[in-house]
Parts: structure tokens; C-alpha cells; sequence
């Protein structure tokens, strides 16, 4: 939980921020390298072909012309 970490000084909350405003964050943060083993030690031990699949399953383009068509169908039948 972050909550308790967020002193307002070193630790700030900022809400949500768009593609810009997050590059330059990122591109400022003091900490951001001494924390990269923690974010990518767990991405490691994933399996990749789940991970395919599941990207795959949600985003690949079978899905989105299966969506797209059943659309079309859900208002050619209004």
C-alpha cells in the first residue's frame, strides 16, 4: 500500500497524467533506477506464452474483428 509512504516531499501523489507529463516524470524521477529490479524481477518469472496468449486473446485482431462485427450486427438489428 502506498499511502502511508506518501510524505508530500519526497514521495508525492499527483493523480492521473497523460503520455508527456508521465515521460517527464519518469525522465526526473531520483529513484526510478534503484527500483527497476523490483518491477522486473517479477515480469521475469512470468511465462511468456501465457502472456502471449492472453495479449494475444485481448488484443490481437481476431478479437478486435470479432467485436467490431458484432457491433455492426448488434446495430444493423436495432
Amino acid at each position: 500500500m502506498l499511502e502511508p509512504l506518501i510524505d508530500g516531499e519526497q514521495i508525492r501523489w499527483i493523480g492521473p497524467v497523460n503520455h508527456a507529463q508521465k515521460q517527464e516524470l519518469l525522465r526526473n524521477a531520483a529513484t526510478s533506477l534503484d527500483a527497476l529490479p523490483e518491477l522486473v524481477g517479477p515480469a521475469l518469472q512470468l511465462d511468456r506464452r501465457k502472456v502471449r496468449e492472453r495479449a494475444e486473446g485481448r488484443f490481437g485482431y481476431q478479437r478486435m474483428v470479432d467485436d467490431y462485427l458484432a457491433l455492426y450486427r448488434a446495430l444493423l438489428t436495432r
